[in-house]
């Protein structure tokens, strides 16, 4: 029987082994991306459905949301330098 002990534990091996052999994880994603591409045009044209807003209607596809996971997951590891004089906090790059 799996435990949720044994989940988080098998999440973390598996961030640890992405880790550890990222430059390998990525070489392996664009040999498979040059192996099968037609996976990545069914990613592209994927429609996750059409959405009401109070500015309209809009349809959500894949990739846009898939950029914006990843700019919102970089713009969490920026680290601000917050002064308490009243000037604007900056980026710490």
């Amino acid at each position: 029987m799996t435990t949720l002990n044994d989940k988080g534990n098998l999440a973390a091996t598996l961030v640890h082994v992405v880790h550890k052999y990222f430059i390998w994880v990525i070489v392996l994603s664009y040999g498979v991306a040059a192996l099968l591409p037609k996976f990545g045009l069914w990613i592209r044209g994927l429609d996750l459905g059409l959405f009401l807003a109070p500015q309209g209607k809009f349809n959500l596809n894949l990739p846009p949301l898939m950029l914006a996971m990843l700019l919102f997951n970089a713009g969490l590891g920026v680290s601000l330098k917050v002064s308490h004089d009243g000037s604007r906090p900056q980026a710490k790059v």
